[in-house]
């Protein structure tokens, strides 16, 4: 008798409208300025040390200065929270705020992704 485990749905951050993912999405425009300077670098070394839930070597253009780029469209997780791989750099350099839920989240983590995320059996809110 095969057994199967339930599906973990991942919590979305991250994945602003303009991104043109989900409609009822936060505003990166609207987010912009407004995470508070603590624990900064903290959060951005989180973001960024996320495992790999989908990779996508293209690149994606910053929304307030075309001539950079803001990272890949890939997505990164800690086994609970998911997010885009741009992310991170929309917080290193335009502050946008993050959910007060994944803030105190990563926290409580002190600042740390594990160091194995298990992958078997999650999926992404729209992948349900």
């Amino acid at each position: 008798m095969v057994t199967s485990m339930p599906l973990r749905v991942l919590k979305m951050v991250g994945n602003f409208k303009e991104a043109g993912y989900i409609r009822d999405a936060p505003s990166l425009v609207e987010a912009r300025g407004k995470r508070p300077p603590t624990n900064k670098a903290d959060v951005v070394a989180y973001l960024r040390a996320g495992t790999s839930y989908t990779v996508s070597p293209g690149p994606v253009e910053d929304r307030f200065d075309p001539a950079r780029q803001a990272g890949t469209a890939g997505i990164l997780t800690d086994g609970i929270y998911a997010w885009p791989h741009f992310l991170a750099y929309y917080v290193e350099h335009y502050d946008v705020e993050l959910p007060a839920d994944f803030e105190q989240h990563m926290h409580d983590r002190t600042w740390r992704v594990p160091a194995s995320v298990d992958l078997d059996p999650v999926a992404l809110p729209w992948e349900v």
